[in-house]
């Protein structure tokens, strides 16, 4: 039921080709893309992380699989992490990942060895499928079971610190917008916590659709709600709507870099949003064909993650 869930979720938007707003509406900003190349895996890509010259992919139930990235044209497969059950989401720290795994809850793995990485320890969850971490705390979206809060300060035993739920939502993202606040994306809508002595404290919320991702860019938050891409500021621990912009796809991930938003949606590739000014403006489209799960931004590359267990890595010209 968990993945049926989750899928019939991805699957509410009938995918489209162009930008409401137009898919190139300042085409002096308009960037090319070259692709350098294309790893092939047996999952469906989830998330993108990429530390030193190592690109690690939440592959679903294939794992987290790891490239060595140094030599672009040729990704060279380092090894697996195999997990319980499904590799949503995952985030890194020294040696030691962390995977959102389904049920598989939180998954602690060591890397001393990429040899024979090893697993130090587990927590149990309904549904994990989101992970954040900032220092010795993990967040975790964890669908019908709300949004939790760990300390992994001892990776042999992490520690469940506090959580939230309420009926009938699903939580589908959390990330750390401070040491203290936590932002979350659920099936209907957007909640800003506070953490206090180490509880969760619910500040505001926002009611809308869909929320697959949130990303914190220069003190202010852009959701993918639905098939909207929405700005907010935080004034007074209140949430308050400042600009959008309307696609004819679902908004599933964002990545930033250098003023724009790049932006994996499900059925219309990679969509480019400047956010430079004060009114966002939709400045680039890139057609891929399949559905875009993630997109990952970084060192004039762009890589992009499917349902079809792919990841396309573009040079942006």
């Amino acid at each position: 039921m968990r993945k049926s869930l989750l899928a019939g979720l991805f699957l509410l938007v009938i995918g489209c080709n162009f930008y409401q707003t137009g898919p190139n509406s300042n085409p002096d900003d308009s960037e090319t893309y070259s692709l350098h190349s294309t790893i092939k895996t047996a999952g469906v890509v989830y998330d993108l992380k990429i530390y030193g010259d190592l690109l690690y992919i939440a592959d679903g139930q294939n794992g987290v699989q790891i490239y060595d990235i140094f030599d672009i044209d040729y990704p060279e497969f380092v090894c697996t992490l195999n997990t319980f059950d499904t590799a949503y989401s995952l985030n890194k720290k020294d040696d030691i990942v962390y995977v959102a795994d389904d049920t598989g809850g939180l998954r602690v793995i060591s890397l001393d060895n990429f040899i024979f990485p090893e697993e130090l320890s587990h927590y149990q969850t309904s549904n994990a499928f989101y992970l954040d971490r900032y220092d010795n705390e993990v967040v975790i979206a964890d669908g019908s079971g709300g949004v939790k809060l760990f300390d992994v300060s001892n990776n042999y035993s992490p520690s469940l610190l506090d959580e939230k739920s309420f009926a009938g939502e699903i939580f589908l993202c959390a990330k750390f917008i401070s040491s203290n606040e936590i932002i979350c994306g659920t099936n209907s809508g957007l909640h800003l916590y506070k953490i206090e002595n180490n509880t969760l404290s619910l500040e505001n919320s926002i009611f809308s659709e869909n929320v697959f991702d949130v990303i914190f860019v220069n003190n202010e938050i852009y959701t993918g709600s639905g098939n909207e891409l929405i700005k907010y500021d935080i004034e007074n621990d209140t949430l308050v709507q400042k600009d959008r912009l309307t696609f004819f796809d679902q908004v599933r991930n964002l990545s930033y870099k250098d003023g724009k938003l790049y932006i994996a949606t499900a059925n219309s590739g990679l969509n480019v949003v400047d956010i430079s000014n004060s009114l966002m403006s939709s400045i680039d489209n890139l057609q891929i064909g399949t559905e875009q799960n993630c997109v990952l931004s970084k060192n004039n590359r762009i890589y992009l993650g499917d349902n079809q267990g792919e990841v396309r890595i573009y040079h942006i010209n």
